[in-house]
């Protein structure tokens, strides 16, 4: 008889996903995130830990952090319906065809945001941004772009 395997996500994951959770509420509900040592204590974790998962969310552009101000949410980035960087794992994907999985960067550059990307993520017209364009491949085969 087989018995089945238990899979278990990295705790720093799933703290991750508790604040994005956090995250969205205050995106949709328009009320203030809380700062570190409230998330610290609700989520029962250490401020490291949440300080870390933080910068995760500022990197992707979904809080933006102000010494002395508070944290400011994106609202706009809870309006986004896919991203595709964020929500597709090509790789799983791949893999569950049974297939090889192999990623390479075709671009990769820094961009100055234009007034519109900016007013939609909630930063300065012209702060920089990273742009990266990837070509998945399924056993060297070309997949996703």
């Amino acid at each position: 008889m087989c018995q089945g395997t238990l899979v278990t996500r990295p705790r720093d994951a799933v703290l991750l996903d508790r604040i994005r959770r956090i995250w969205l509420h205050a995106a949709r509900s328009g009320t203030a995130f809380p700062g570190e040592p409230a998330l610290a204590r609700e989520l029962q974790a250490s401020r490291p830990a949440v300080r870390e998962a933080l910068v995760r969310l500022e990197s992707e552009g979904l809080i933006h952090k102000r010494q002395g101000a508070g944290t400011a949410v994106n609202r706009a980035a809870a309006e986004i319906a896919a991203r595709l960087d964020q929500q597709v794992d090509n790789v799983e994907i791949i893999r569950s065809m049974g297939r090889f999985a192999s990623m390479e960067v075709l671009e990769a550059e820094t961009i100055a945001l234009t007034d519109v990307q900016g007013s939609a993520l909630e930063v300065p017209a012209g702060s920089a941004a990273l742009r990266v364009a990837k070509l998945w491949r399924a056993d060297g085969a070309p997949v996703v772009h």
